[in-house]
């Protein structure tokens, strides 16, 4: 049986992406995608990120970006990408 690729938040890269975008911080942009606080300090605690917060990232930031922020350990964004159907761009 195959293990799923497990998914962590890029802290540091994500932090400066949202001060490049104008946010204050990563967990002001991390809300605006729809997390939570609680969720945010797990994830800079190391907790992995699950699969429903790295599409909409997906979708909202573009593929490029989801790429440089996630650290998909043993996979890749084509795995993120086949759990979902994509169109035009985005994954549903």
């Amino acid at each position: 049986m195959r293990q799923e690729a497990y998914m962590r938040l890029k802290i540091k890269e994500f932090n400066n992406l949202a001060k490049e975008r104008g946010y204050k911080n990563g967990y002001e942009l991390f809300c605006e995608l729809g997390g939570g606080r609680g969720s945010y300090k797990l994830l800079k605690q190391g907790l992995g990120i699950g699969y429903e917060m790295v599409k909409e990232m997906y979708n909202v930031l573009g593929g490029d970006t989801t790429n440089r922020i996630i650290n998909f350990e043993g996979g890749n964004i084509n795995e993120l990408k086949s759990k979902f159907v994509e169109i035009d761009g985005h994954l549903f």
